[in-house]
């Protein structure tokens, strides 16, 4: 029974602590409007990228209908490109729907 319990115990606490996005690679970040598809914003500043990034890992995983109002593009030094769809409080990152705390654009 305690190595079921145990069991159970690590798969939380290990399943919690994700991390959707490595802020190691990031060359720069691109806020895009997806009404427009112009760029709002371009972040270039490591300091601000590893905010922006830090808002995105708290994301809690929740499956909810969504429709995306902005997204962001990560641009790595490798030449590849990650996409983070947004709409107010909710993310939407490799195809699974994620929740904040509070509006991303705000907290961003």
């Amino acid at each position: 029974m305690k190595k079921i319990l145990f069991i159970i115990i690590s798969i939380y606490l290990f399943g919690c602590s994700t991390v959707l996005v490595n802020t190691e690679n990031i060359e720069k970040l691109t806020l895009i409007n997806n009404n427009t598809k112009k760029v709002i914003k371009e972040y270039k500043n490591s300091a601000k990228i590893e905010s922006i990034i830090k808002v995105v890992n708290s994301a809690t995983r929740k499956p909810i209908k969504f429709y995306s109002t902005h997204k962001i593009n990560i641009y790595q030094k490798n030449g590849e490109v990650l996409t983070i769809l947004i709409n107010g409080k909710s993310i939407k990152f490799e195809g699974i729907t994620y929740t904040l705390k509070r509006e991303f654009l705000k907290a961003i």
